[in-house]
Formats: structure tokens, C-alpha cells, sequence
């Protein structure tokens, strides 16, 4: 292996399915399977709740590496192209981590992720 190794996360966005009305009572909402159409492209706080005010609050209170890995990345800007995998075709952006650091600092940081 050259270089550091890095992960890629896509999300799907909350909600992006219909919950009957003879389940509402039993569920908060739900999610599809991964499709383009419903990968999310938001930013997050750390830990993936909304972010409200990134210029203060919880936001600060972590590393630049980590609050990196909340923010969504075009194919453009990582220069990944789409791919087609065994279950669906991925748009080349993501929610992008790099494992660099010390090994304790990394297992804290992939606990948040």
C-alpha cells in the first residue's frame, strides 16, 4: 500500500420512502435501498445529526479531519467517476475519511463516523 488509506461513505437520505398510515404509529420513518436518486449530499455535525450553526457549537469541538468526513464530495471535486457496482451504480462523490493519525486517534474518529 503507498500512501494513506481512505474510505468512502454514501448515505441515503432519511425519509426517502412513504411509512403507510397503518404503520406511522410503529415507525419514525424509514429509508431506501441505495439509488442515486436518494444519496444524500447534506453536510452533518459529527455523529450525522443536522447541522444548524457549523461555526459554533459541537462542531468546534472536533478535529479538522473529522469534521471533513461530514461534508459530502463531488465525483468533481475527489476526481472519482461513477461506477457500477454488483447492487447499484454509484456517483463517484461521498463522505470522504482518511486514516491518518495516531492509531487511538483513528478508532476514536471511526466510532464517530
Amino acid at each position: 500500500m503507498i500512501g494513506w488509506p481512505i474510505m468512502r461513505q454514501i448515505r441515503v437520505k432519511l425519509n426517502s420512502c412513504k411509512v403507510p398510515n397503518a404503520f406511522q404509529n410503529l415507525l419514525n420513518g424509514c429509508e431506501n435501498s441505495y439509488n442515486f436518486f436518494d444519496e444524500e449530499h447534506g453536510q452533518f455535525n459529527p455523529g450525522w445529526s443536522s447541522v444548524y450553526n457549523a461555526s459554533v457549537g459541537p462542531w468546534l469541538n472536533y478535529s479538522e479531519t473529522i469534521r471533513s468526513a461530514f461534508i459530502y464530495r463531488t465525483s468533481n471535486e475527489l476526481g472519482t467517476p461513477m461506477f457500477a457496482g454488483q447492487h447499484a451504480i454509484y456517483l463517484g462523490g461521498g463522505y470522504i475519511y482518511e486514516f491518518r493519525g495516531r492509531m487511538s486517534e483513528i478508532i476514536n474518529n471511526l466510532t464517530i463516523l
